[in-house]
């Protein structure tokens, strides 16, 4: 990462687009520093953010999801509900969601390939903090990531 944590890429980028995306729900994409972020911010500034690393496709992704300003709790489950499919994924110790191991990976790849078709997207924490995010634009957003899965004919 070269003299930038991922860490203080987030946080800086997380606050800025609080202010940037209060006027719509959308899903939105942008390049920081060479690392792709995918994401929505609802009207009490919970957010939704997918961090990529293009060399390292989808191994290289991060979930970064906060509710209400608070990330999730360290080394807890955080529960994501696309429609009826639930995710069962565990932070890391800065509460992040990191797709570095084989099982992580399977998991991140469902849970994009489901992000794509789902109709509605919720998240609670253990700590019991709960939040449902839009999912208008997803679809449009994603299609052409560097980052996403390999499609399957």
């Amino acid at each position: 990462m070269r003299g930038v944590s991922l860490a203080a890429l987030m946080l800086v980028s997380t606050y800025a687009a609080t202010a940037a995306n209060a006027e719509d729900q959308y899903w939105r994409h942008e390049t920081v520093k060479g690392f792709e972020k995918y994401y929505t911010v609802t009207d009490d500034g919970s957010h939704f953010i997918i961090w990529c690393e293009p060399a390292r496709k989808l191994a290289g992704a991060t979930l970064d999801i906060d509710i209400k300003g608070q990330g999730a709790p360290a080394r807890e489950t955080i529960k994501i509900v696309l429609d009826r499919a639930a995710f069962d994924m565990t932070a890391d110790a800065q509460g992040y969601v990191k797709s570095e191991c084989a099982a992580c990976a399977d998991r991140s790849t469902m849970l994009w390939k489901k992000l794509e078709t789902a109709r509605n997207l919720a998240v609670r924490f253990s700590d019991e903090r709960y939040s449902q995010f839009s999912l208008r634009g997803v679809r449009e957003v994603l299609k052409n990531s560097p980052c996403a899965p390999a499609r399957t004919s």
